[in-house]
């Protein structure tokens, strides 16, 4: 089975694009440094994730931007793209971007303009969330990347894992101290391999405004402490703010999708929250454990709720399912057994307390 490695960025990198403030254009000049651009000199260079971006940039961090300022399509895999409006989208008080996916921009596209406070998402072919799913955002289809608790240049720290597939984002927002908020876009590990057409996925938080702890609406994809996919014999919910680009022939549109580990070893088959799919912590065992001095790790799977199936995994993170009080924030951890190979980065805590387990060597499998 192929598999690639996660390049890692973050606001300390030396040479680096530095902290995210809550200033329009802070996130975008960080995107371009990752994922298109590369930063650093000598041992201190860390090459682009190997992105595309269709666009010049003939915009500023003030003012004007076009349209396709924040768009990137992926030379590898599924082949989807992602725009990004960090013009202050949700009005010019509120420190947050916003996330759309697009099978196709519009040829259009670049020739438009977005000016300050619109509430623009691109225009093109296969939108997904579509505004019906995520209409928290008024009626364009949207999910939330919140950047600061305030629209100020106070530095905030953040995270970035990517590579030509898939890229992951965590935000120390400074909302909810020590508790990271993250986004992600790209393809997941498919089950059903290169002939799924919609193998791409986006997740980021669901309602505009502060970010509240414990609250299933708001964050929901901070933390995957809350990775039950909350489907039984009778029911089944999806995530907010998780979308799937499409079905597996590529037609049918928008999937509204959900996260889902190891739901008994994180709750011990008691107490299990249903709703939305999520758990207050990241389990119930002990650090290592004591007869084989061992973690235990679950994939997050990602599921289909059209078919009542997993589809997927996200590609290299994982559910610890231990003691959130277990982990430092960039402890690594090397597998063993079954895991044999792979080496792990904790990642601090999101807004239920659950960590992130995210898989750093070059053994992330890949369709």
């Amino acid at each position: 089975m192929p598999t690639s490695s996660f390049t890692i960025y973050t606001s300390e990198d030396r040479d680096g694009p530095g902290p995210i403030t809550g200033f329009s254009g802070s996130l975008i000049s960080i995107l371009n440094s990752c994922l298109i651009n590369g930063y650093g000199t000598g041992s201190y260079y860390k090459a682009p994730a190997g992105w595309l971006k269709p666009c010049p940039d003939t915009g500023s961090n003030v003012g004007l931007y076009p349209l396709c300022f924040g768009a990137w399509q992926q030379p590898s895999g599924s082949g989807f793209s992602f725009y990004i409006n960090d013009n202050y989208p949700s009005g010019v008080t509120v420190p947050e971007s916003w996330l759309v996916g697009w099978q196709n921009i519009s040829s259009s596209f670049p020739a438009q303009l977005l000016v300050a406070n619109s509430a623009s998402v691109g225009s093109g072919i296969g939108q997904f969330p579509t505004p019906s799913q995520q209409g928290s955002v008024g009626t364009f289809g949207a999910v939330i990347i919140r950047k600061s608790v305030a629209v100020n240049n106070s530095p905030r720290s953040w995270m970035i894992a990517a590579d030509a597939y898939t890229i992951y984002m965590w935000l120390w927002s400074g909302d909810i101290t020590g508790v990271a908020l993250d986004w992600g876009f790209g393809d997941f590990y498919s089950l059903v391999g290169l002939s799924d057409k919609g193998r791409c996925f986006m997740y980021g938080k669901h309602l505009t405004g502060a970010t509240v702890a414990g609250s299933v609406t708001d964050c929901i994809s901070a933390g995957p402490s809350r990775t039950g996919l909350s489907w039984n014999a009778v029911t089944y919910n999806p995530m907010y703010g998780h979308y799937i680009a499409n079905s597996i022939s590529g037609f049918g549109g928008s999937i509204w999708a959900n996260k889902k580990g190891d739901i008994h070893m994180a709750s011990g088959g008691s107490s299990i929250t249903t709703n939305y799919g999520y758990q207050f912590q990241d389990g119930i065992y002990s650090f290592p454990q004591p007869y084989d001095n061992s973690m235990r790790l679950s994939p997050l799977w990602i599921g289909d709720p059209n078919s009542i199936s997993l589809r997927g995994k996200y590609r290299g993170l994982y559910q610890p399912l231990h003691y959130a009080t277990s982990f430092q924030n960039g402890q690594l951890i090397s597998g063993s057994g079954n895991l044999s190979g792979k080496v792990f980065m904790m990642v601090e805590q999101g807004t239920h307390g659950g960590h992130w387990a995210l898989e750093i060597s070059n053994t992330v499998e890949t369709n």
